[in-house]
């Protein structure tokens, strides 16, 4: 199984500044895909899909696609129809991501926000989130529901005392992170590993996250004290290899030991262990404001988000970090892109960095990419949406809520799609068939999609048309004759014989036996109301020895004339009254006729007279 984690972020009661900054609190939770994922080979379009079933209330917090389903998860309440009736599916919904239309048959009953979803075992999900009942029965953030009918498993309980707001999954093992401080009876912060199949505890991963990074003072003297709430995790992800875990969060320690803002855990053996992987690039006076990560398809760099102040490279900026070595205890970016506001979420194709925030610019092409510590702007607030200029300073460019930015360099790619958010696009999943995102807005690049949106690289290839109808006659000896068609959606069928009715069958084949001549098969049907008749090859069949000209059309449109041999060398073949071709034998096929009515003559001289013989039927219609 690859790896999947899951993550989103929300920002509650946020005004004011460019930066979102006020006397509020900022929360971040999450759903995203596997880092085995998003191999694209391509952008995604800049359009995304014209929404068919929407979600206009509430914020969404997890999005993955699993199978033909898209599960949407938040706080949300309703679901409107594209007839523009409303059905209430609170917190959690299934779309079905060739049509987008809400499955109906999925109707989990929950009691609170659903902040990640991920597959299970044996046609399940598991979720997690702020929710305290689901079907009726005790569920403290987090579930195992059935895929079919959202109704909770009887025996998979694994109830934490607070909120699950990312998950991440490889083989049995289920990696759960939030802010939790006791899940399945067992004392354990924010960190915990279970079983994906029963939801048990493995004791033997005791790591935690502790401690609490959120309030520090910005290089410019201003203070985070009083805008956070919580220093739970911001990401969770196994690496494609299933050997490591990706812990992003906003403590201070990871398993004992001091680690800013991310952490990697060894989890091959019976114990996990923290690995030395760690950054300094967090001084201790300052706060960890990162919102979200996400590991590249191939597991070398992780991507981090962050907010609060544009303060370089920390603050409103997007960072990309090696995860190659994991003994390097003073590991440096790869690059450090300035966003000018906050970027919320982060997902990682093979060709992209799609980041999602408040933004309205972000690096250019032209930018300086020669080291990690570059960027064309200077600190502080004041970078309106409406800047001059075409940027807010040189090799910038304009990008409202969503940006592409180069895996290598961090600057930004020709992909541009705003969103009309208003707090921006909080959630970003990248998946096998392109990017889903969140946000609290109701288009994207014009496009009326609700709450959520699908950049879809391509429905999956549809089925081949079915097989036209085809009816064959075919003669043995003693003039039986024997009519089979094939492709007929309707039993019985009519088959006629030189325009009329012979006999209805139930079946595919009719015989009959007859004369020597020429005769016309077809089969007639009705279905859905309409009747189809079709003609069956060779038209006409000639049952015995040939006396006259006999021409017929076969698939491919050629036309085959037979006729009886006359004792001669030489026989002349016309077309409508001009000469085709001269053959030495009875028999010729046609291979350059066009299409429509034509007439077939035989010319041939004998004893002294010329004969022409007429090809039936007369004329011959070529399709």
């Amino acid at each position: 199984m690859a790896a999947r984690r899951v993550q989103s972020v929300r920002v509650l009661v946020v005004v004011g500044l460019v930066a979102l900054m006020a006397a509020a609190l900022i929360v971040m939770a999450g759903g995203r895909s596997a880092s085995a994922q998003g191999i694209h080979g391509t952008l995604v379009p800049e359009t995304p899909r014209l929404g068919a079933d929407r979600i206009l209330d509430g914020e969404i917090m997890a999005l993955e696609q699993i199978g033909d389903r898209i599960l949407v998860g938040g706080d949300f309440t309703t679901v409107t129809l594209a007839d523009g009736s409303t059905v209430a599916q609170p917190y959690l919904a299934a779309f079905d991501a060739n049509t987008g239309l809400l499955d109906q048959t999925f109707r989990p009953a929950i009691d609170g926000a659903v902040r990640a979803v991920i597959a299970g075992p044996d046609d399940t999900l598991i979720i997690g989130g702020e929710f305290r009942s689901v079907s009726n029965r005790p569920r403290k953030k987090l579930a195992q529901i059935t895929a079919v009918d959202g109704v909770a498993t009887a025996d998979w309980v694994a109830n934490a005392n607070a909120r699950v707001s990312h998950l991440s999954a490889y083989g049995d093992r289920l990696f759960v992170g939030g802010d939790f401080t006791k899940i399945d009876g067992v004392t354990q912060s924010r960190l915990a590993e279970l079983s994906l199949a029963t939801g048990d505890i493995n004791t033997n991963f005791t790591i935690g996250s502790t401690g609490d990074r959120t309030n520090g003072t910005r290089s410019d003297g201003w203070s985070s004290v009083g805008w956070f709430k919580g220093a739970f995790i911001q990401g969770l992800e196994v690496f494609p290899d299933g050997q490591h875990l990706m812990v992003a969060h906003r403590g201070s320690h990871i398993g004992g030991q001091a680690r800013s803002a991310i952490a990697i855990i060894d989890i091959r053996g019976t114990t996990p262990v923290v690995t030395p992987y760690n950054t300094n690039l967090w001084p201790a006076s300052d706060f960890v404001g990162i919102t979200d990560a996400d590991l590249s398809p191939d597991g070398s760099y992780v991507v981090l988000t962050n907010i609060l102040g544009n303060s370089m490279p920390l603050h409103d900026s997007v960072i990309a970090f090696p995860t190659t070595d994991f003994n390097d205890n003073n590991v440096l970016p790869i690059w450090v892109t300035q966003m000018f506001d906050s970027a919320f979420s982060v997902a990682v194709s093979d060709v992209a960095v799609y980041i999602g925030g408040h933004f309205c610019w972000t690096e250019g092409p032209t930018a300086d990419a020669s080291s990690w510590d570059k960027w064309p702007g200077t600190d502080g607030n004041q970078y309106s949406c409406y800047g001059q200029g075409g940027g807010v300073f040189d090799h910038t460019v304009y990008r409202y809520h969503q940006a592409a930015l180069d895996p290598a360099t961090g600057r930004a790619l020709d992909w541009e799609s705003p969103a009309n958010s208003n707090v921006g696009a909080k959630v970003m999943t990248v998946t096998d068939r392109g990017l889903l995102v969140g946000h609290d807005g109701d288009r994207m690049n014009q496009i009326k999609v609700g709450r959520w949106g699908f950049y879809d690289l391509g429905a999956p290839t549809p089925p081949p048309p079915p097989p036209a109808p085809e009816c064959n006659a075919t003669v043995e000896d003693a003039g039986l004759i024997t009519v089979a068609w094939s492709n007929v959606n309707a039993d019985p069928v009519q088959v006629r014989r030189d325009g009329s009715w012979v006999s209805t069958v139930s079946g595919t084949s009719y015989s009959e036996t007859l004369a020597d001549g020429t005769y016309a098969y077809e089969v007639r049907w009705r279905d859905a109301g309409q009747t189809t008749t079709i003609p069956c090859t060779p038209d006409p069949l000639t049952v015995g020895e040939v006396t006259t000209c006999v021409a017929s059309v076969d698939a491919a449109s050629a036309v085959t004339l037979a006729w009886p041999d006359a004792g001669v060398t030489s026989y002349q073949v016309r077309r409508d009254g001009s000469w085709l071709t001269t053959v030495d034998a009875p028999g010729y096929t046609d291979t350059a006729v066009s299409a429509g009515d034509h007439t077939y003559v035989i010319r041939y001289r004998a004893a002294g007279v010329v004969t022409d013989l007429t090809c039936s039927p007369d004329p011959v219609t070529v399709p």
